[in-house]
């Protein structure tokens, strides 16, 4: 993590280094022509283009910035996902158990309850 922010940094820093760039040689005469003085529309369409340049490498740098933190939300939502799922599972089992324990432990008390009264007509029986 602490490298992809050094990264960032650093791509920062290069694109608001180009744009200062791009500014700065804005304000020089231009080879090829280009009048440098502010009227001119030359100037105008060349300074713009340079700072749209400055600007959408600083919006991709973002861009790629932001994607950066939505994989990781991504993954941690993901994560997060896969631990309640098993948390989902673990509870639906232990309810599955549970109904077999009182189930099992249903079949036993009316096991014993049929045997105590086998053994009380067999006592009856043998007292005539």
């Amino acid at each position: 993590q602490k490298k992809k922010d050094a990264q960032q940094r650093q791509t920062d820093a290069q694109s608001l280094h180009t744009y200062n760039q791009a500014l700065a040689s804005l304000y020089r005469d231009a080879d090829g022509g280009i009048d440098a003085s502010p009227k001119s529309s030359a100037y105008d369409a060349a300074k713009a283009k340079e700072a749209e340049r400055a600007k959408l490498s600083i919006l991709k740098a973002q861009l790629t910035e932001q994607e950066v933190k939505w994989k990781e939300e991504y993954d941690a939502l993901m994560e997060e996902n896969a631990k309640l799922k098993k948390q989902g599972e673990d509870a639906l089992q232990a309810a599955q158990w549970q109904e077999r324990y009182e189930a099992a432990l249903k079949e036993k008390d009316e096991a014993m309850a049929n045997i105590e009264k086998e053994k009380d007509k067999l006592i009856q029986k043998s007292q005539r």
